[in-house]
C-alpha cells in the first residue's frame, strides 16, 4: 500500500503551489469534513480533499485512502499529505488500536489523527482544559451542549464559525493536556488517554504551510 504514496513530482512552475492534502474520514459522519472544509476556506497554501467512500474501520479507510490518492495524482515528492482522521471510541476491545498501530508502521506516508473517544474533543478544547475521563462520545457531545460551550450542539452541526476564534486556545490546552498525559507515562494512541486528539497536529501543519506559502507569496 506504501508504494502507492511515492509518485514523481509534478511539473514545477513559477509561482507558489497550493499543497494538497487528502483526508479519509470515518464514515458518513460530516463533523470533521465540515470543521476543515471551513478552515480550508479561510486558511490559503492548500486544499483539502476528502475520500468520498463511507469505510469506518482503520485497513479499509486505508484502502480508500490510497485510491483517491491515486485517483486525484497527487505527490508526496511536491509536497501532498495524506491523513486517516477517527476516533477510538473508548475502544475497549482495542481491536481498532491494533489496527492503527499496525497500520502506521506499514505507512509511513500517512498519518493518523486520533481523537479518544471522538473528534468532539477538539471542539471542547476551544472552551476549557480538562483531564476529566470520557466513558463514551456521548458524554463529550453532553459537555460541548453546555450553557459556556456550545448550547445545543449536535453530530455533524458545522461549529467551525462558532469556536474559530479561540483556535489558540485550543491549541494551547490540547498541548498542556498532552504533557499531562506524557507525565503519566502514557503512550499514544491510547485508551488510557481520554480526553486526548491529534487535531491539533493537523491543525498546526497547515498553519505551517499557509505561513511559508504567504512568504513565497510576498516574494515574488
Amino acid at each position: 500500500m506504501a508504494k502507492v504514496f511515492q509518485q514523481k513530482a509534478r511539473g514545477s512552475a513559477c509561482r507558489p503551489q497550493n499543497i494538497n492534502i487528502l483526508i479519509a474520514a470515518e464514515g458518513k459522519n460530516a463533523t470533521e469534513t465540515n470543521y476543515f472544509r471551513s478552515f480550508n476556506r479561510e486558511h490559503a497554501g492548500f486544499v483539502i480533499h476528502f475520500v468520498r467512500k463511507g469505510s469506518t474501520d482503520p485497513k479499509n479507510m486505508m484502502k480508500d485512502l490510497a485510491d483517491a490518492w491515486k485517483s486525484l495524482k497527487l505527490s508526496i515528492e511536491k509536497g501532498d499529505k495524506a491523513f486517516i482522521v477517527l476516533d477510538l471510541d473508548c475502544d475497549i476491545y482495542a481491536e481498532k488500536l491494533k489496527q492503527i498501530i499496525q497500520l502506521s508502521k506499514k505507512n509511513k506516508h500517512v498519518t493518523f489523527i486520533v481523537s479518544n473517544p471522538c473528534f468532539e474533543v477538539w471542539f471542547l478544547m476551544h472552551y476549557l482544559y480538562s483531564t476529566h475521563p470520557f466513558a463514551n462520545s456521548g458524554e463529550v457531545i453532553q459537555a460541548l451542549d453546555a450553557k459556556n460551550c456550545i448550547p445545543g450542539y449536535g453530530k455533524s452541526m458545522n461549529v467551525y464559525h462558532w469556536i474559530k476564534d479561540n483556535l489558540y486556545t485550543a491549541l494551547a490546552n490540547s498541548e498542556k493536556l498532552d504533557q499531562f498525559y506524557n507525565s503519566q507515562g502514557l503512550v499514544w494512541p491510547s485508551n488510557q488517554c481520554s480526553p486526548r486528539t491529534d487535531v491539533p497536529k493537523l491543525i498546526n501543519l497547515l498553519l505551517d504551510i499557509e505561513k511559508s506559502y504567504m512568504a513565497s507569496i510576498s516574494s515574488h
